[in-house]
């Protein structure tokens, strides 16, 4: 997906892309002298931290702005600075899910000072710090937090405000913007009983589920006991266990994953798929073995994917309100970047609700 509105620059150096979408006068009786006379440094040094330059330790730049946020002194230029927030990614191309956090961030960003910046983030936490630092971020959005998680403690340390997306952070000034998984996907697991479904299957990505997964495989398991069904360990099926079982490229596993869940379920008549990225292969790969959807077999996804709607058939998925994180993490930093020492980051949950289209229908089946 393709956002018309914005204006990119691309610097291939730090594998960074800009989007561009204010500061108050300073106080009278102090200025960048006097701040570097009282921090004992040099004025360039105290220039590179108000300028969130790199080649300041951390121990120094906290100092500095310690003392910043002390005289409350904010930088006057006669051309106005824009404020960057990092937004780190994975992907070389950004799909659906970055794109919607995206979206939500620009949304949030038009009109003000301020840019944000796309950060490369396959690497430790002081080649990320650094990136950061020389693209002159003042605050960072983590989409697909879980996989961050680690980083948070080496980043609190700089005083920079960080969200983590789709995680609950448990460190302190940490905020997080995560979502109701768990009652997503209850709702999705009540619609299918409500069709009459009782040999529902799961399909995750891996053995090993990451950030709010659990919380929606939860949801399937808890509604189907409370219905009365029990759920055998071997109605989940993890794509990656084909992966390496028969060592083949992940996403040409997903047929083999559903003829080893039909397999262990042989009277199954719906499948729920941990996120519609894993439901588009799904169907994709029923459609192949002949089967008709939903006529022989009801398919629910997870995310609402932008285009999950004109897919056919159209998947009934859970909203994931990616647009409105991306929104309310982008409004969180704005103000923390003007109110310096002067912030909480929200620690929110944000709610799902089931969007039902033409993948599911009632089970015709005994």
């Amino acid at each position: 997906m393709t956002n018309p509105f914005l204006h990119c620059i691309i610097i291939e150096r730090s594998k960074t892309i800009l989007w561009k979408s204010t500061m108050a006068r300073p106080r009278k009786n102090i200025n960048i002298c006097k701040l570097a006379e009282e921090a004992g440094v040099s004025h360039m040094t105290v220039s590179r931290v108000l300028n969130n330059r790199a080649g300041v330790s951390e121990a120094v730049r906290s100092k500095i702005q310690k003392l910043q946020e002390k005289y409350n002194y904010k930088t006057n230029y006669q051309t106005p600075v824009r404020s960057k927030i990092a937004m780190v990614i994975v992907e070389h191309q950004l799909s659906d899910y970055y794109n919607r956090i995206l979206s939500g961030v620009m949304r949030c960003i038009q009109g003000k000072n301020v840019e944000v910046a796309m950060v490369w983030g396959q690497s430790g936490p002081e080649e990320l710090l650094q990136q950061i630092r020389d693209m002159q971020c003042s605050a960072v959005i983590f989409p697909e937090g879980r996989k961050y998680d680690n980083l948070c403690s080496s980043l609190l340390k700089s005083n920079l405000p960080v969200i983590l997306l789709d995680i609950q952070a448990t460190l302190p000034k940490i905020g997080y913007i995560d979502n109701d998984s768990y009652v997503g996907s209850c709702e999705a697991a009540q619609y299918l009983l409500d069709q009459g479904h009782r040999n529902i299957g799961y399909m995750i990505h891996g053995s090993r589920l990451g950030g709010n997964h659990p919380q929606r495989v939860a949801g399937y398991k808890d509604t189907l006991k409370a219905a009365g069904i029990k759920v055998e360990n071997n109605w989940i099926q993890a794509v990656n266990e084909l992966e390496i079982e028969l060592g083949i490229p992940y996403w040409d596993s997903v047929p083999y994953a559903i003829d080893r869940l039909f397999e262990k379920l042989p009277g199954m008549t719906a499948l729920m798929l941990v996120d519609d990225n894993l439901a588009l292969r799904a169907i994709g790969a029923l459609q192949r073995k002949g089967y008709k959807i939903p006529e022989d077999i009801s398919v629910v996804g997870f995310d609402n994917h932008t285009n999950s709607g004109d897919w056919f058939p159209s998947l009934t998925t859970v909203h994931h309100q990616l647009d409105e994180a991306g929104f309310k993490a982008a409004e969180a930093l704005t103000h923390a970047i003007n109110n310096p020492g002067n912030w909480d980051l929200p620690r929110i949950v944000l709610p799902t609700n089931l969007i039902v289209r033409d993948s599911v229908c009632k089970c015709n089946k005994k």
